[in-house]
């Protein structure tokens, strides 16, 4: 059983202005939903062929680029279960999610360090945090991807130029070695 997407305009909503509703048709275990993209356009100025808003509509270049990502996440999300299609709550759940297929070191981590807070002491939260917030400030996004030997020592010269002292920057990167052991569990 495999699950489908496609995007399409509603017929069977209209508002007062004429305007249908664009949305997202997920059909899974014979269950079919339709994802509303709050989205709503005149049917002239819609494109059947290439599902998109036609240059009629004001915000034309807004809505496509929303339908294309939201589409794209969505599609995402369907391979990554190819093999055992997500239930339709499931599905919508990490559709909505905008956490969902972020790469971002900081975000995790700042999730991480809430989830922290019930177990460690208040000065080790804040020393995360400082750490974080420095790390931030020399590389405002940081990919998992960009984490590597390479990238370690680059900070490390970093902070030996801000005039941090050796012990300081070796607690540092043991901090940010325990933040990486989290990402990795």
């Amino acid at each position: 059983m495999k699950a489908t997407l496609k995007i399409l305009l509603r017929n069977n909503y209209v508002t007062k202005e004429g305007k249908r509703q664009v949305c997202l048709r997920y059909t899974a275990y014979r269950q079919c939903t339709f994802i509303g993209l709050n989205i709503s356009v005149l049917p002239q100025h819609w494109s059947e062929k290439r599902l998109a808003v036609l240059s009629g509509d004001e915000r034309f270049l807004f809505y496509n680029e929303l339908i294309k990502k939201m589409y794209h996440k969505a599609d995402g999300i369907i391979i990554e279960n190819y093999l055992k299609p997500l239930p339709v709550c499931e599905f919508i759940s990490k559709l909505k999610d905008q956490n969902y297929g972020n790469t971002d070191f900081y975000v995790f981590i700042e999730k991480e360090i809430e989830l922290l807070k019930a177990s460690r002491a208040s000065g080790t939260i804040s020393n995360y945090n400082k750490l974080i917030n420095t790390m931030k400030e020399w590389k405002p996004s940081l990919s998992f991807s960009e984490i590597t030997l390479e990238y370690i020592q680059l900070y490390h010269n970093h902070e030996i130029e801000v005039g941090n002292q050796l012990s300081t920057i070796y607690k540092k990167h043991a901090n940010f070695k325990f933040l990486i052991g989290l990402a990795i569990d």
